[in-house]
């Protein structure tokens, strides 16, 4: 196993989801040996990497590979709609993981953000439109450990 894993933990199946390179990440999630649920020094699977880069065709190889985790948290605590929404890449991640049962909206990262907090970090005003639609009242108003709701973080940047 250790020909897989790179500086801080990035695998080279990591960094090809990332890229959106689909051939290769087939081809290295077919590889013996290959722990899908590795992660780096951050805490972030390949699952989190095929989010942060965007491409939906790669993010669904991994989502639908035998044994990824769709429940793993990093180390800020946040999941992989928490991942999709701050990157804001992808408006089609954020829309495919509303519709799956493992997504939370209530859950809050290690600062007490919840997605939509998050979706306010990441400033993409469609997503967190669409996030904001989801989201039940006490959600919208919710705020984090720093007294933030979502609102406070999209409009005054906090």
């Amino acid at each position: 196993m250790d020909g897989f894993v790179e500086i801080a933990g990035v695998t080279p199946l990591m960094k090809h989801a990332y890229n959106g390179r689909r051939r290769d990440v087939r081809t290295w999630l077919r590889r013996r040996g290959v722990d899908v649920n590795a992660t780096d020094s951050e805490g972030d699977t390949v699952l989190f990497y095929a989010i942060a880069g965007g491409c939906f065709n790669t993010f669904l190889i991994v989502w639908n590979h035998s044994g990824v985790d769709k429940t793993v948290v990093n180390k800020q605590g946040r999941d992989a709609l928490m991942t999709a929404v701050v990157n804001g890449r992808s408006k089609k991640i954020v829309e495919f993981l509303l519709e799956q049962p493992e997504t939370d909206l209530t859950m809050v990262d290690n600062e007490r953000n919840t997605a939509l907090h998050c979706a306010a970090i990441g400033g993409n005003t469609e997503i967190c439109s669409l996030l904001f639609s989801c989201c039940d009242p006490q959600q919208r108003t919710a705020t984090n450990q720093e007294g933030n709701t979502p609102l406070h973080i999209f409009f005054y940047g906090c």
